[in-house]
């Protein structure tokens, strides 16, 4: 996208209150290469006192820069803080399935239409495509 939109985005998200603010955050980090600060929306999942983001593919440069720079900036039903952000494992099945407990619990509608899955026990098929195609990571809230 560019850089416009993605700007865009950020200043409705801040300055509209809407039920699309309970679905999505602005993350702020530090980029990899220049160092520079990047202000961008994303969707997450709550997961009690943390926050679970989904990436596709595991390319996106505000997931990249969150790896690289594990401190960063969230905002949050207007709320705004740091936090470190940490990869969760996809290693093994029982890890995604772990992850994917909470997105069906918290966003149902996330688990059926992102991961077209309409039952509670993913198959072992299902979750190793999901491990090709899905990085995750949690933010946790610093004090």
């Amino acid at each position: 996208q560019p850089k416009w939109i993605l700007q865009l985005q950020v200043f409705l998200l801040r300055h509209l209150k809407s039920s699309f603010n309970k679905q999505t955050m602005i993350i702020t980090t530090t980029g990899r290469k220049t160092g520079h600060k990047h202000a961008v929306p994303i969707g997450f999942i709550p997961d009690g006192d943390t926050y679970i983001a989904i990436n596709l593919g595991g390319h996106s440069n505000w997931y990249l820069n969150a790896l690289a720079h594990p401190r960063v900036t969230l905002e949050v039903n207007g709320e705004k803080f740091d936090a470190a952000a940490k990869p969760i494992s996809t290693k093994t099945t029982e890890d995604i399935r772990q992850v994917l407990g909470v997105i069906e619990r918290e966003r149902p509608d996330l688990y059926k239409d992102f991961f077209g899955l309409t039952y509670k026990l993913p198959s072992d098929e299902d979750v190793i495509n999901i491990r090709k195609r899905a990085a995750f990571i949690r933010f946790c809230p610093l004090k």
